[in-house]
């Protein structure tokens, strides 16, 4: 196997069930949804050279719908839809016991992938110790970004976001799209219009301990976001990022 070869994930979620995904410990898919929803996108970035272990919580709607809906989560090769790891609902049920075969339930299984590939940033950083309402300097971490997008600024907003760039490159290479001059030129044009962003507050928020200690997964107490914009002349526009900090060269950084 060509520790280069891409790989992408599709997941196909049921209506109105929720699905909880973490692969390495590294939360990867938080999510109810009302309708069949099938989202995907490239996977290379999530694997760790060697075992890499998946776990998954899938609890199904109340009242019980009458009838029954499948759920899946793969790893594809994109080259050729090759599947790398698969698990699949009600399969999975079959190695629990059998008065354990219903929803809601928890499953664990693990994959392979080359001892070659490449390394995410968090996997080379010192295990921390944190709470979960965050230390000082991850939370500034979390402010410079929201600072950033108050104010339009294209060139702290590309500081806070290189170890964005500078990971996913390490899988895929160079990304055109991802260079301060593109990012200046595009981005800066939407951070210049015009946005209502939620006010930052630290007690909304949980620094959840992941990766083994070595990253922090950073939502709202309620399940949503980190951070949310709403663009003011078209609502429907929103930004909404989920924050992943690792410790980098002694810093904390948002990397995913």
């Amino acid at each position: 196997m060509d520790a280069r070869t891409p790989y992408y994930w599709l997941l196909k979620h049921p209506p109105g069930h929720v699905v909880n995904l973490t692969v390495n410990d590294v939360p990867f898919y938080r999510r109810r949804s009302e309708i069949h929803f099938a989202p995907n996108g490239p996977f290379n970035h999530w694997m760790i050279p060697g075992r890499n272990v998946v776990h998954l919580t899938l609890v199904e709607p109340a009242p019980i719908p009458n009838r029954k809906f499948g759920m899946s989560f793969s790893i594809l090769r994109f080259e050729d839809d090759k599947p790398l790891f698969d698990i699949t609902y009600p399969d999975f049920l079959e190695v629990h016991p059998e008065a354990e075969r219903s929803l809601p339930a928890a499953h664990q299984a693990a994959f392979d992938f080359p001892v070659d590939a490449p390394k995410p940033l968090w996997l080379d950083a010192p295990v921390s110790d944190f709470p979960p309402e965050g230390t000082p300097e991850q939370r500034q971490a979390i402010h410079d970004l929201w600072d950033a997008k108050r104010r339009g600024d294209i060139d702290d907003f590309i500081r806070v976001t290189e170890m964005k760039a500078r990971n996913l490159e390490r899988f895929y290479g160079p990304n055109p799209d991802h260079s301060p001059g593109r990012m200046r030129g595009e981005y800066g044009q939407i951070l210049g219009e015009p946005w209502d962003l939620r006010p930052l507050d630290f007690d909304e928020l949980l620094f959840e301990r992941r990766g083994g200690g070595r990253v922090a997964y950073v939502t709202r107490k309620d399940g949503g976001p980190t951070l949310f914009a709403q663009h003011k002349l078209d609502p429907e526009r929103t930004w909404e990022p989920t924050l992943y900090l690792t410790m980098v060269e002694g810093r904390w950084r948002i990397f995913l």
